[in-house]
């Protein structure tokens, strides 16, 4: 592991956004790097489906899951978590 390739097997990133622009890049960094991703979204569910698919397409191939969640509401907030952690 290094400060520019961290190993981020058995751990997971939640990335707000990361069904585009810069939060699907980062999102896509977390999952090459070995991170379980989910990715939230809003408006964007087509592409959150393509995220998806990059994510798979990474050395590790991890798993990835996307949500619809309006972060502004707790529940939602509170769903989103769960569905990646205890997916």
């Amino acid at each position: 592991m290094s400060l520019f390739s961290p190993d981020l097997s058995n751990r997971i990133a939640l990335v707000s956004g990361g069904s585009r622009g810069i939060g699907r890049a980062i999102a896509i960094k977390f999952a090459t790097a070995g991170a379980t991703v989910g990715v939230d979204y809003r408006q964007q569910g087509d592409g959150a489906s393509a995220a998806l698919s990059d994510f798979h397409r990474t050395p590790h191939a991890v798993p990835a899951y996307s949500v619809f969640t309006d972060i502004y509401v707790v529940l939602h907030s509170i769903k989103r978590v769960k569905r990646v952690v205890f997916f």
